[in-house]
């Protein structure tokens, strides 16, 4: 008999033991669910601090932030040209005044009568002017020495490549020599007084 009265005893002080083990599971998974949950919160916030910051300040951003907010606009200028190249690619276009679809073709907005010639030109520049790797023409960023999906160093090749495109744009631009309007080598007459370029 006092066998079982000790193992009584031990089933009794083991089932205690357990239901007092899974009680603190459980209170400590809650516990560690509502830090994660203040931590979350706390992440959102901080998030919200940033986009209002950068907004705000960042033109005149703390040093240690600025480069931060020069990725960003990176992100928004790379952004804008990826946008171009859908426009492209699809042929239609939101009016950037408006956001009514309209063809890539079109001059004017049939809606607000916006020129959207123009804005679909600043697009195509905003592609064209992205810095390319040498190597393997993924695009980069001015501030990268080497390049993310090549691994080519860049720091040399891109002060090469812009001493290059300034080159090539002193050499392209050519003027009217009546009136010094910007003309292009296959324009015969200037389109601003008219003159006989060829």
């Amino acid at each position: 008999m006092a066998i079982f009265d000790k193992i009584s005893k031990t089933i009794t002080s083991t089932s205690k033991d357990v239901a007092k083990k899974t009680k603190d599971l459980t209170e400590t998974a809650k516990l560690n669910s509502l830090i994660n949950s203040e931590q979350k919160k706390i992440e959102e916030i901080h998030l919200q601090i940033g986009k209002i910051y950068y907004n705000e300040y960042k033109d005149t951003a703390l040093q240690n932030l600025l480069p931060f907010c020069n990725e960003v606009d990176d992100s928004y200028e790379k952004i804008e040209a990826y946008e171009a190249q859908i426009i492209e690619i699809k042929g239609i276009i939101p009016c950037p005044n408006c956001g009514e679809e309209l063809s890539n073709e079109s001059s004017f907005c049939s809606k607000c009568g916006t020129n959207v010639k123009g804005y679909i030109e600043e697009q195509k520049s905003k592609t064209l002017n992205t810095p390319k790797c040498p190597n393997c023409q993924t695009e980069i960023s001015e501030e990268m020495d080497f390049c993310t999906e090549c691994g080519s160093s860049l720091k040399e090749n891109i002060q090469c490549s812009q001493i290059e495109d300034e080159q090539q744009d002193t050499q392209d631009k050519a003027t009217c020599p009546n009136c010094q309007t910007e003309v292009s080598e296959d324009m015969d007459f200037c389109t601003e007084c008219g003159t006989k370029l060829k």
